[in-house]
């Protein structure tokens, strides 16, 4: 059945936005927030997030945004699913796409009183939506968002933007030509996308015999012990390294990726920090959570490196990512330090 096309230059009242809980999900749907502020440029767009999410979006400098935090998850100030719903009902919203395939949200909205609600007929609730589309199932993540902003307004875009957090690069002393090499390789909480300790020492080892650098290791503080071990190896090499496991906010994650020269990163939150603050990356995508095809980057700015050996144990699948393949790619990124703005540039490439 084809759905009556809403008229753009009608809607008066505010539009709403419900971001996904992940968060390299809701860096995706930064494309679809820069269509919208395109299609209502003088409208109030507010972002429902998850109370860690609106950080990264609070302190956007492009999009002219209201946060709303999603308060029927937060544990301390916890509202149930009717009074959130009266807390948007006060922000006179007259638009919404929820871009998360959950019951509860298209519920939320309905109960909002929202007169258009946009998303996708997933989890049986067509009937809370007035433009409920079929969802593709290989489309990639950016495009399953950015359409849901597009295909209801006869599709005024052809093309979407990439994907941007702000973010503030932090200097660290005197400009030098040490490259800063960033380290996120996870840890065993991410289970199969992990990088092994070993592989990831060797891979650390022969990229600082190759290129003056130092290593700056992020992760959190389920990561930290994980990352201890590459430190504490590197450190044994007279290797220079700082640690950042679980000593950064989410933000300063993001200024920390800005800062550094390139991203040597799992399939994870970081990789689509990186794109979105344009940092080169090498990303190690082992066996994931969803499809490579739909979740990677479509900045120009990184190599991709598959697991695609011939093994039949999981776990194993990404030492098919050898330390020799990461060096080659880190080295095929071409940087090079520019003297007149004292930064390390690369050249444009493409996935291995």
């Amino acid at each position: 059945m084809k759905l009556e096309k809403i008229n753009y230059h009608e809607v008066t009242g505010s539009i709403l936005l419900v971001l996904p809980k992940y968060i390299g999900d809701a860096i995706n749907t930064t494309p679809t927030i820069g269509m919208l502020r395109a299609l209502f440029p003088d409208k109030k767009i507010i972002l429902l997030v998850r109370a860690y999410l609106a950080p990264l979006f609070e302190r956007d400098d492009r999009f002219d945004v209201t946060v709303l935090v999603d308060h029927r998850y937060t544990a301390k100030s916890r509202l149930s699913l009717i009074k959130q719903a009266k807390l948007i009902k006060s922000y006179r919203c007259e638009l919404a796409i929820v871009m998360r395939n959950s019951f509860s949200d298209a519920l939320l909205c309905w109960l909002s009183g929202i007169h258009y609600r946009i998303g996708y007929r997933n989890e049986g609730r067509s009937f809370l939506l007035t433009h409920a589309y079929y969802l593709h199932p290989y489309r990639h993540y950016l495009q399953r968002y950015a359409f849901l902003a597009n295909e209801p307004f006869g599709r005024p875009f052809e093309q979407m933007p990439s994907t941007y957090l702000f973010s503030k690069p932090q200097s660290v002393g005197k400009p030098s030509r040490q490259l800063k090499v960033g380290v996120y390789f996870g840890g065993k909480n991410k289970g199969l996308r992990h990088y092994p300790s070993d592989l990831g020492i060797q891979t650390l080892l022969m990229i600082s015999a190759e290129l003056n650098c130092k290593f700056w290791v992020f992760g959190d503080e389920n990561e930290a012990k994980d990352n201890a071990v590459l430190v504490d190896a590197l450190e044994l090499h007279h290797r220079g390294v700082v640690d950042f496991s679980g000593k950064t906010s989410l933000i300063e994650l993001v200024d920390g990726i800005a800062s550094i020269d390139v991203l040597l990163t799992i399939d994870s939150g970081p990789l689509h920090m990186a794109a979105a603050v344009d940092t080169p990356y090498v990303a190690i995508v082992g066996l994931g959570t969803s499809p490579w095809s739909m979740v990677e980057p479509k900045e120009r700015s990184g190599v991709s490196l598959f697991a695609n050996g011939l093994g039949l144990v999981d776990a194993d699948l990404i030492r098919n990512i050898t330390p020799e393949r990461v060096l080659a790619a880190t080295l095929s990124l071409g940087l090079s330090y520019d003297n007149e703005c004292n930064v390390f540039q690369t050249k444009q490439c493409v996935n291995e």
